[in-house]
């Protein structure tokens, strides 16, 4: 065993590698950030991200927890209360973009404090490689395929709140790692605060990092003493987040919770060992060294076994399929680069690792690799990965012309009053973001254009000429709006009430 160490040692500390790695990040970063903002100007992002972005704007309006007609009360969905970390920001710029950067930021941030567990972990051996496997399984973190689909911008719904858990949990290693109690109960109060749901999962978390501490460094770390401080931390924060999200889900009509769970619709174990195959694929060139030990195999094979099992077995109860939405998929690159790296540690300071800078090069490549020719094996969402490579080729999700016209009717409407929402086509909202906004397909699906409160809370509908909305809507439209504006493929109409 090994003990922790309190700083970096000589031959350990930061060379040529970290400044390189930091060059390497910034220029994918910049990369990943030109695509996704030319995706965003062509009309590649609808639904989620556009309603939370409302929710911020509101909130720095002075409206407090409203988003608009779909989330309402957006407390009353999730207590996403770390999400209003984001509020100053979007009150400076006043664009959807801020959550579209913030969301691949923080995967890049994630990536970085990765690279810093790592190099701590390093410091206690004496491979010469640890440097440069740091900063090899930091870019094969980003390269990951689901970490890419979701700084890209989770398929196409531009940004989702659970983003922010990848440099929560990180840190969360790092600090427990590092013996830091505040830093812990910080970094514990980030993720607690991301999202109600996580409140069961801290627990579970907190026994993986309590044996992974042991199993690397043969020792029990925290103590009674702080053990006790941050149990009730989190008893505390749990408490604030649940009374958040029950005051608010109270008043709000609409409720998006599933309540319909399902029998898994394939078979358990084939789908069991598809999703292993897609999360485990790109790590094939280190896993070498780990396997080829009983003991480090044991640790790492048992506890992404009970990850990858617990995320895939829920996602078939609840939503009928083994790889769902994204954004519940979060926690699995973390926890399982998090997992690999304290592996590699183990089996460096027994001098077992003999990973060469040539094989490290080519496990950067084989990674990267692999993240592109993953929809050749049909596995991860197909909705997501048509998004996935319509941002990465550049592809126009919308015709042109339609986005033309909607800045013409962006223009010809008048200055927003207090909370009026639009309703508007699908990848056509982004124009439109001074507003709150409901999508045709949305009130479409949920019947909610037959709802009384339709015509108090949506004061102007952008409708396509061709289509069947136009009939659908037509009894409304002819009761309570009248003609604002025309283009050539849009009616655009006004509320009677304005």
């Amino acid at each position: 065993m090994i003990e922790p160490p309190p700083t970096y040692r000589s031959h350990n500390r930061d060379g040529a590698e970290q400044p390189a790695a930091l060059l390497t990040g910034i220029f994918f970063l910049l990369v990943l950030g030109a695509l996704v903002t030319a995706s965003y100007f062509r009309g590649a992002f609808t639904g989620d991200g556009f309603h939370y972005y409302s929710a911020l704007r509101n909130f720095i309006d002075g409206y407090g927890a409203w988003e608009g007609p779909v989330f309402e009360h957006l407390f009353g969905n999730h207590a996403y209360l770390t999400l209003y970390l984001l509020a100053p920001a979007v009150g400076v710029f006043r664009s959807p973009l801020v959550l579209l950067y913030a969301g691949l930021f923080s995967w890049f941030i994630s990536a970085f404090v990765f690279y810093r567990f790592m190099r701590r972990l390093f410091a206690a051996t004496n491979d010469p490689a640890g440097p440069t496997l740091s900063v090899a399984l930091a870019l094969a973190y980003l390269c990951h395929p689901l970490v890419l689909q979701c700084a890209l911008g989770y398929g196409k719904f531009l940004f989702q709140p659970d983003c922010l858990l990848a440099p929560g949990l990180m840190l969360l290693a790092m600090a427990f790692f590092a013996r830091n109690a505040p830093a812990t109960i910080l970094s514990m109060l980030f993720i607690v605060w991301t999202k109600e749901e996580y409140i069961p999962l801290l627990p579970a978390l907190f026994l993986w990092l309590l044996m992974s501490y042991r199993f690397l460094y043969g020792s029990v770390w925290p103590d009674r003493r702080h053990v006790l401080s941050i149990a009730v931390t989190y008893l505390a924060a749990s408490a604030l987040s649940l009374a958040v999200l029950f005051f608010y889900r109270q008043r709000n009509e609409y409720q998006h919770v599933s309540v319909n769970l399902h029998a898994p619709s394939l078979p358990v174990l084939p789908s069991l060992l598809v999703v292993s195959l897609l999360y485990l694929l790109p790590l094939a060139p280190f896993l070498m060294p780990v396997i080829g030990n009983r003991r480090t195999a044991i640790y790492f094979v048992g506890f992404t076994a009970a990850l990858i099992a617990a995320r895939t077995l829920i996602d078939m109860v609840v939503y009928g399929s083994a790889l769902s939405w994204l954004w519940g998929h979060t926690i699995i690159p973390p926890v399982l680069f998090i997992t690999l790296a304290i592996a590699l540690a183990q089996r460096a300071q027994e001098g077992a690792l003999l990973l060469s800078a040539r094989t490290l090069a080519y496990s950067i490549v084989l990674s990267a690799a692999i993240m592109t020719g993953l929809p050749a094996l049909g596995g991860l969402n197909a909705s997501s990965l048509s998004y996935h490579f319509g941002i990465l080729t550049g592809r126009q999700q919308i015709r042109p012309e339609y986005l033309r016209q909607i800045i013409e009717i962006s223009d010809a409407l008048p200055e927003p009053q207090r909370l009026e929402t639009v309703m508007v086509p699908e990848h056509l909202m982004f124009p439109l973001m001074d507003r709150s906004h409901i999508s045709i397909d949305w009130a479409i699906a949920t019947r909610y254009y037959r709802k009384p409160t339709f015509v108090d809370n949506v004061s102007y509908l952008i409708i396509p000429k061709e289509g069947t909305a136009l009939r659908l809507f037509s009894d409304i439209i002819e009761s309570s709006y009248i003609l604002h504006h025309e283009t050539e493929d849009f009616f655009v109409y006004r509320s009677t009430e304005l």
